[in-house]
């Protein structure tokens, strides 16, 4: 990363060109930095600060790379689990579904069955 750093550092004090203080381009500055859940820190303490800049609220910064967007995983993995629960709900409402139509056919069957053998066993009045 500090090569990256580096490379975004001389962008900047191109960009600035400021004659007087080519180094420190941004000397004088004051700014805020919203972590981002460590990947501003970077950006404030590695590109900003070493080009002058005053970093608010640097002592709040948490540069963990292990932590950064940790709370997005989580919700990702909770919206998985979501999606497994609501998927077996369904495949197990199908499957009671399904033995409730096998029911009504074994009954259907069973009465179609017993209304036959009624006619068979009864004796026709001709």
């Amino acid at each position: 990363m500090p090569v990256y750093a580096e490379h975004l550092r001389n962008i900047i004090k191109q960009g600035v060109d400021r004659k007087d203080n080519f180094e420190k381009p941004l000397e004088g500055f004051k700014v805020a930095v919203d972590p981002g859940n460590g990947a501003g820190g970077y950006f404030a303490t590695d590109v900003l600060e070493p080009l002058g800049c005053d970093v608010s609220g640097k002592n709040n910064i948490s540069i963990n790379i292990n932590n950064i967007n940790s709370n997005y995983i989580m919700i990702m993995i909770t919206i998985i689990i979501i999606i497994i629960i609501i998927f077996i709900t369904v495949i197990i409402i199908m499957i009671i579904i399904l033995i409730v139509i096998m029911i009504i056919i074994m009954v259907v069957t069973i009465l179609v069955i017993i209304t036959i053998a009624i006619r068979i066993l009864t004796p026709s009045s001709s």
